[in-house]
């Protein structure tokens, strides 16, 4: 499914695969996906119950050619996180990947 962003997230262009999130059959739920121009350290989008974790989860993403951090929390929420020089030009959040509670 195409995630309902907020915080001004959206997907990087047509060229590139949108954020999306799905859960297999192994109730592993996977989110991945090329985003853009959010505002850093807020929430990019809200995970419906079912897709969530038990507790928080961090992950290192690529930001703009550097290292960035994605917080998945129990509640949903999949915070874009700024670590060290990553930007908002753009965030990758392939290779998440995470157990549904």
């Amino acid at each position: 499914d195409e995630p309902a962003f907020t915080n001004s997230w959206v997907n990087f262009d047509a060229a590139h695969e949108g954020a999306l999130f799905y859960k297999d059959l192994s109730g592993v739920v996977h989110i991945e996906g090329l985003i853009k121009d959010g505002t850093l350290n807020t929430s990019g989008f809200t995970l419906p119950v079912g897709y969530r974790p038990r507790a928080a989860l961090p992950f290192d993403c690529l930001s703009n050619n550097a290292i960035g951090r994605t917080n998945v929390n129990a509640d949903g929420t999949v915070v874009i996180a700024q670590d060290s020089i990553g930007s908002a030009l753009w965030f990758s959040l392939n290779g998440i990947s995470f157990r549904a509670a």
